[in-house]
């Protein structure tokens, strides 16, 4: 006398759906700009959460002779559901960042890193809906490069990720 398991059951792991690129985006926006990285589920349950784990490589820049001693060099992340923002860069009075440096006695600098961000969203449909990742600069003279490899003249590109899980609600 044994009872089914349900696939429905609240925090069961429904589907699992993967997004990747190295395809290396540039940008010196002060607005958000897509990075490349995105990937679509349809949830089978509007009651439903989807799981977002994302992994993004990217490098921020200052060119050389861009006459930014002393300046702060910062860039901010973002991560998209449809054109609704679920997980935004920290704030302060020089505006969202998530990375940044102030150049001293150098004119010219390259950051390299990787960005995790994990979160667990309600979309509230069985529509197909899409996340994305975005960024941006704070001074025009910097740029970000979203999945940069730290090798400037070449080398295998590196791999950013959004794996997106849909757990039973």
């Amino acid at each position: 006398a044994g009872s089914l398991d349900r696939l429905e059951r609240a925090g069961n792991i429904l589907q699992v759906v993967q997004g990747t690129t190295t395809t290396q985006v540039n940008s010196n926006a002060i607005s958000f700009v897509d990075s490349g990285l995105s990937v679509s589920i349809t949830p089978t349950s509007s009651n439903s959460k989807v799981l977002i784990l994302v992994d993004q490589s990217w490098g921020l820049i200052s060119p050389a002779g861009a006459g930014t001693i002393g300046a702060n060099a910062i860039f901010g992340m973002r991560v998209q559901r449809g054109s609704t923002t679920i997980i935004n860069p920290r704030n302060d009075s020089t505006g969202p960042y998530d990375y940044g440096f102030t150049l001293g006695g150098v004119s010219s600098i390259a950051v390299y890193g990787r960005q995790n961000f994990s979160f667990l969203d309600s979309p509230n449909t069985t529509s197909a809906t899409t996340y994305k990742t975005q960024a941006k600069v704070y001074r025009t003279e910097f740029s970000v490069r979203m999945n940069q490899s730290e090798n400037s003249s070449g080398g295998i590109p590196p791999t950013s990720r959004i794996i997106l899980m849909e757990v039973a609600g």
